[in-house]
């Protein structure tokens, strides 16, 4: 199992409070499934040196009294002597004998609400009279239920210290690991599936993932329940009349949603529908809802829904499905009943649903579509139509990231008849995967006479993925350009494509300045994020995006933040990996390391096949301002290898931003100096000279690079172009300054230099404090250099200060490296005390933001966010949000 730190936290507090002689009572509360009896092995597993009793409550209505302490009291195993006739007659003396007896000692109570009412009263006197021994009573619960008839009296008044712990089930980040671990190849969107489906049940879970493959599950329009659920619901289900049983298989046909009873009754044909119900409520097998006016019902939990269908016979459940068609009124539950309820082809059937398909298509519903275009194959009795639908169908799983059940038909596909929609489905899927040069060669191979005679979606959807796999080979942009072009003049829009549109018409923009620059107008007024329609995320996240290559990280973190948290929500998924790498690289802009470690994190979770490479260009920037030169050499070797297969522009650019960074940050000057022409050698000219829309960041780096090299004319070629970059960042207020100084010593004009680098210096700017720190620390170079060490001390102390408070190691390091010998006295660092989720909340509060948005860009709730907050007060002296960002300024340079 996966925890919480805040759960291990509390579980290691209340051991240690037992240990001490504070007799203790640890509580895990959580509804079934979630892992509490998990969590109580846990305890008992980091309770070492304990003696440990365990127990469980039965959920049995003739209990005995005192049946648990029983149990306890007769344990014989290792370390309790045997006493069988005391155990029974005085079982709470038995247990306080063992509590008196000196070792440590865990009691462990599963359903501990199962238990009967004499032994959860003797648990808490046995607690209250246990002054000053070492024990720890650990007992699961689930929570009351206000329409439970059998109430259990909760424990209360235990005395001694309490710790509580409440078990929610898996986050969605566990969710991944218990999934992937059994399969692998399970998609994001799989993953978000199942947790939904199971309520974070990680027993559910862990159950459907060990039953069936990650394609079977892709390809379920509904998932199944866990073998294990379906026999406990056929018992329960047996054990009821037959009225009860036939209004719960209607129930569960109708699906996990709230259904009229007058409805539920009709399709189940029975004569007392509401006596029928009251046994099902009773038996907490339905739920329902408020009357307005009539009663609605649905299962417990979806899981139950599953469960009841799949012991429904097939010719049973076929008949009620042709009744919900016949009642219902909505079309497309008419429709999906019609589809279950149908044994053989049926044409009308099946064009009906084409046409619904279409329409959940236009609306961006792209999975209710694939669904509808794969029933709509099935009852197709033409080959050919059949064929060309479930094509379509697998194209539109692809746009929709269910991968695994496309994956597991390719073999079919590589047979089917259709080449220009076979060819569709295998580049599509191909892009996808950032198999961009096998895409082009598979989209290359169809035959011209082949595509035209293709349909217009399907020849539209070619040729645009065709154009973006071609620029993101580095083909040139000619030749995506073209494709674009071809692609715009049919009369079709995929709605689906609208993120590679997009992208494909930013980039070539970028890279053709004044010919494709459709998406310019992203670039005007600023709007709030959040306002952003569904529909246009794919033009928020390029507006994040351009921000981020611009270097106005703040700008680029508010769209981007948007966009992760429309992933994390799973209302959006195409391009997750690119978006939330962008996001890492504006954090790394900002110096909040701890947020972009997080957001790298998510990126490759996002990843489908292998990694992306604008995901892999930003890896090393962080690993290098950290100090960790080989983990930076790993990553950089690995992608300039890809690289040179697939040098897309963008790409390479950002590697040689990588490169320059990990060579500023740990490299020697040889390294420098040979920087330049090893990026000219491996890619060509393009990779150093300025041109196109450059992104004022690249070019800042470019200049860098030349300035080892020694190719000043080629510095100020740069320095000019991150000018002129659109948009307009606020630290160009510095940073040409800054440069022209460096140009100006590399050229022997000290005076210069240093007369531009301490007018950059005297800007009153928190832009790109990274750079910033090098600013100072270069101007401190060179008034040593020129009028000595002691004249610089000042400069190179606030160069020192500005790299402590962003945690630039390497560069502390070698500015701590004393010159001669002397010894300085340490500079505090303001977050030092801080855990790193504290650092990561007090570098957005310093940044303004509010507590709902650092909720959101951290994933967690408003009250862990106030949680970690008292925390960071308590541990840097201050009281209030003010406070802290008055302290951080004030050792701001």
């Amino acid at each position: 199992m996966l925890w919480q730190r805040e759960q291990i936290d509390t579980i290691e507090a209340a051991i240690t409070s037992a240990r001490a002689g504070r007799p203790t009572v640890l509580t895990i509360t959580g509804r079934a499934g979630r892992g509490k009896s998990a969590m109580l092995r846990e305890v008992a597993r980091r309770a070492r040196g304990f003696r440990v009793l365990e127990g469980f409550g039965e959920d049995a209505h003739h209990q005995e009294p005192l049946d648990l302490l029983r149990r306890f009291a007769s344990d014989t195993g290792p370390g309790f002597p045997e006493d069988s006739l005391r155990a029974d007659q005085d079982p709470l003396g038995r247990l306080d004998a063992l509590v008196s007896d000196g070792g440590p000692l865990l009691i462990t109570v599963d359903d501990l609400h199962h238990a009967d009412r004499a032994s959860v009263r003797a648990l808490t006197r046995l607690v209250r009279r246990a002054v000053g021994e070492r024990l720890l009573v650990a007992v699961s619960l689930c929570p009351a239920h206000p329409s439970d008839p059998d109430v259990r009296p909760r424990p209360t008044g235990w005395g001694g210290d309490v710790f509580a712990v409440t078990v929610e089930g898996v986050t969605l980040a566990q969710a991944s690991a218990l999934v992937r671990r059994v399969r692998p190849d399970a998609g994001p969107a799989l993953v978000r599936r199942l947790w939904e489906h199971t309520d974070r049940s990680p027993l559910s879970l862990s159950s459907l993932v060990a039953q069936y493959t990650a394609a079977e599950l892709e390809s379920a329009r509904d998932f199944p329940a866990p073998r294990e659920l379906v026999e406990d619901v056929r018992r329960t289900v047996h054990d009821a009349s037959p009225e009860a049983s036939a209004l719960l298989n209607a129930v569960a046909v109708l699906g996990h949603t709230w259904s009229d009873l007058p409805t539920v009754g009709a399709i189940a044909r029975v004569t007392d529908p509401s006596a029928a119900a009251q046994v099902l409520l009773d038996a907490g097998l339905l739920v329902s809802g408020v009357p307005d006016p009539s009663v609605t019902l649905r299962t417990a939990h979806v899981l139950v829904a599953r469960a009841v269908y799949q012991s429904i016979p097939l010719p049973e459940r076929r008949e009620l499905h042709r009744r919900a068609a016949a009642e219902l009124r909505t079309p497309m539950a008419v429709l999906e009943h019609r589809v279950a309820a149908t044994d053989d082809h049926d044409d009308a059937l099946a064009d009906a649903l084409a046409r619904a398909a279409e329409s959940a298509h236009a609306k961006g519903a792209y999975r209710r579509s694939g669904r509808l275009l794969r029933w709509s194959s099935r009852i197709t009795s033409a080959p050919g139509p059949r064929v060309s639908r479930w094509l379509d169908a697998l194209y539109v799983g692809i746009r929709s990231r269910d991968l695994g059940a496309v994956r597991a038909e390719m073999p079919l596909v590589d047979e089917a008849a259709d080449r220009a929609r076979r060819a569709l489905v295998q580049g599509s899927l191909l892009v996808v995967e950032g198999h961009w040069r096998e895409a082009v060669t598979v989209f290359a191979a169809v035959p011209e006479s082949t595509l035209a005679a293709a349909d217009a979606p399907t020849r539209h959807r070619v040729l645009l993925q065709w154009a973006w796999a071609a620029l993101a080979t580095g083909r040139g942009t000619e030749e995506a350009g073209r494709l674009l072009d071809r692609a715009l003049a049919v009369p079709h829009r995929d709605p689906a494509l609208d993120d590679v549109h997009t992208f494909t018409v930013g980039w070539l923009g970028r890279s053709r300045p004044g010919e494709r620059t459709s998406a310019r107008p992203l670039l005007g007024p600023a709007r709030d994020p959040a306002r952003t329609p569904l529909r246009a995320t794919h033009m928020l996240a390029w507006r994040g995006t351009v921000h981020a290559w611009a270097g106005l990280p703040r700008s680029a973190e508010a769209d981007l933040c948007e966009v992760a948290a429309r992933v994390r929500g799973g209302l959006v998924d195409s391009g997750a990996d690119v978006h939330h790498a962008t996001l890492a690289y504006a954090y790394w802009q900002s110096c909040a390391w701890t947020l972009a470690r997080d957001a790298m994190a998510a990126a490759h979770d996002a990843t489908v096949a292998e990694a992306h490479p604008l995901v892999r260009a930003v890896e090393p920037l962080l690993a290098a301002v950290q100090g960790d030169a080989v983990a930076a050499d790993l990553v950089l070797g690995e992608l300039e290898e890809r690289l040179a297969t697939t040098p897309w522009r963008e790409a390479v650019r950002l590697f040689g931003v990588a490169a320059t960074v990990r060579h500023h940050a740990v490299g020697h000057a040889e390294e420098r100096s040979g920087h330049l022409a090893r990026l000219r050698a491996r890619f060509g000219d393009r990779a150093v000279r300025a041109g196109g829309d450059t992104g004022g960041l690249w070019a800042l780096h470019m200049a860098q690079a030349a300035l080892w090299a020694g190719e000043d004319d080629l510095a100020e070629e740069h320095v000019r172009a991150v000018e002129g970059g659109v948009p307009r960042p606020d630290w160009l207020d510095w940073v040409p300054d800054w440069l022209r100084g460096l140009v100006a010593w590399s050229e022997g004009r000290p005076d210069t230099a240093h007369r531009l680098m301490t007018r950059a210096a005297a800007v009153d700017s928190f832009d790109l404090p990274l750079y910033r720190a090098h600013l100072l620390a270069d101007l401190a170079r060179l008034t040593a250099t020129e009028a000595g060490p002691g004249a610089a001390e000042a400069i190179r102390g606030r160069a020192l200060r500005a790299y402590r408070r962003i945690g630039a190691t390497p560069y502390v390091e070698r500015l701590e490296a004393p010159a001669s010998g002397s010894v300085r006295p340490p500079v505090p660092d303001v977050f030092a005390p801080l855990s790193d989720r504290e650092r990561a909340v007090a570098a957005l509060v310093v940044r303004g933001m509010s507590y709902a948005q650092i909720a959101r860009d951290l994933c967690v709730t408003r009250s862990t966010v106030g949680f970690h907050l008292s925390n960071i007060y308590a541990k840097t002296g201050v009281a209030s949000r003010h406070e802290l960002i008055d302290l951080v300024h004030s050792w701001s340079p």
